[in-house]
């Protein structure tokens, strides 16, 4: 049953047994009230079926027997359970749970003054001002502030009813860290449907949440994102995201800032990432997983950063992304040929608005100390008016090297050494346009194209690329013994 223990004062009582002026103070102390005790009390029995336990209440009241009092205390709902299936897989809170209040209450006004919650590790504090609580309720002056560790979380959540889909975030819960909201302005809201005032509360309510140690699942077939930390900060409708700062295994990445507005609508967002990426290790098993996927069997090196996108809901196809990323001292070695590849450096520029554009700026690398250099840039790309301007160049290239260092040419077998240097130009809308200059040199050149039946064991060429002829000046193929005299020269109306 429990106990209870009262203790108290009353004035106001005159010495004709009238009420003048009444004042009461009382303190009561409620502990292990079991909950059955109640249960016949409850007009909604489904209710009464869910609830178990026992609770214990601390109260200390003021008051004058009329619509004026003030209220403090402590309700503890440690030993308090509430079942229901259909929702979660265990009784709620399941944990050390306590509730402290501060309230007065007044004839047109009740003031919370203090509301805490304490529910394990997570608690909640609140206080708000409800205006003519008579009639029409009003919320006014609320003030939110929560810690959440959001392992915490998981419990709270009632996955049966969200689905199967929900369950998709229950890694990055799991994954640690915590959000704290630190003292989140509310707009005034009445109590009326309160539920459908959400879009109020986007659009007005101010103040920052703190992100830290947390993680996040972006993909199965990606590491999981951890360290996560950043502040948003929400104001009048607009949220600001800064310092936001992650990792991927070791894999660290930039810097992000964001703003978005018209929460409540159709979001415009804006994004910028800036600063380094490094990848100083490879040991992370997920990391070398997913290297292994891409045909790496390490990588290192770092990637300097500065990009920035806008995407409009409203507009949803006039998104926009730009910026540039810098290569310095980028080092691979591919799986399971174990080629290298050292120094890749340059710059490349990307700005998307309503086309693709690729700059590329001084891309050189060295693939087992035969040196590549690219630079060019592609234009108009998703657009029948693409353009692709470049220069490449190399010397003494294996090729059967660079294929294993980009699986998708297996299956071309290649082999043979390549020395080049060639300037293109090439209209996609307009291809006789298209101009050639350089020379390719090809040694013991072969390769293999399945499709066709076409098997060349060993070639050697020279060719020499004249705007738009074509200057054979030695070619051998071995697969019909065909052999092309110096000097052959063809011109082409088409690309290469």
């Amino acid at each position: 049953m429990g106990s209870v223990r009262g203790q108290g004062t009353f004035t106001g009582l005159t010495e004709a047994l009238t009420v003048e002026n009444p004042e009461l103070n009382l303190k009561v102390t409620l502990a292990d009230l079991n909950v059955n005790t109640l249960k016949p009390y409850l007009k909604n029995k489904s209710l009464a079926q869910r609830l178990g336990g026992s609770i214990s209440l601390d109260v200390n009241y003021t008051g004058d027997l009329g619509d004026k009092l003030r209220a403090e205390g402590q309700l503890d709902l440690s030993d308090f359970t509430y079942t229901d299936t259909s929702l979660w897989e265990t009784a709620l809170p399941g944990a050390e749970t306590r509730v402290t209040y501060q309230i007065t209450l007044e004839p047109t006004q009740i003031k919370v003054e203090k509301l805490n919650l304490a529910l394990g590790t997570i608690s909640l504090s609140a206080a708000a001002l409800l205006q003519d609580w008579r009639k029409k309720p009003i919320i006014r002056d609320g003030v939110l502030s929560s810690e959440l560790p959001v392992t915490e979380l998981i419990a709270l959540v009632p996955w049966k009813k969200l689905g199967e889909e929900a369950k998709v975030i229950r890694p990055s819960l799991e994954g640690g860290g915590k959000v704290v909201i630190e003292k989140v302005a509310l707009p005034e809201l009445p109590l009326e449907h309160l539920s459908e005032k959400w879009k109020t509360v986007l659009s007005n309510a101010q103040g920052s949440i703190r992100l830290s140690d947390m993680s996040a699942v972006l993909s199965s077939k990606l590491p999981k994102l951890e360290d996560i930390s950043g502040t948003l900060q929400l104001e009048k409708g607009v949220l600001t995201a800064t310092k936001v700062q992650a990792r991927m295994g070791p894999l660290t990445l930039p810097m992000l800032e964001a703003r978005a507005t018209n929460l409540a609508g159709k979001p415009k967002v804006s994004a910028a990432a800036k600063g380094p990426m490094r990848l100083e290790k490879t040991t992370d098993a997920e990391v070398e997983n997913l290297l292994r996927q891409y045909g790496l069997r390490s990588l290192s090196g770092s990637v300097e950063i500065d990009l920035s996108a806008d995407y409009d809901q409203a507009k949803p196809r006039q998104w926009y992304a730009g910026g540039s990323l810098v290569l310095k001292g980028v080092k691979a070695v591919s799986h399971p040929a174990g080629v290298r590849l050292d120094d890749l450096a340059g710059r490349v520029t990307v700005k998307r608005t309503n086309s693709l554009e690729v700059t590329v700026e001084e891309l050189m690398a060295k693939l087992d100390q035969s040196p590549i250099q690219l630079q060019g840039k592609l234009s108009g790309g998703g657009t029948p008016q693409l353009v692709v301007d470049g220069k490449a160049s190399t010397e003494g290239l294996d090729l059967k090297q660079f294929s294993g260092l980009f699986p998708p040419l297996k299956d071309l077998e290649l082999a043979g050494i390549l020395d080049m240097n060639i300037d293109v130009h090439y209209p996609h809308a307009d291809p006789g346009k298209s101009n050639f200059k350089g020379t390719v040199k090809t040694n013991s050149i072969a390769f293999r194209l399945a499709a066709q039946d076409l098997n060349i064991t060993e070639g050697d060429g020279n060719i020499e690329l004249a705007g738009d002829t074509i200057i054979l000046k030695d070619m051998t193929l071995d697969k019909s013994r065909t052999f092309v005299s110096p000097r052959h020269s063809s011109r082409q109306n088409r690309p290469i």
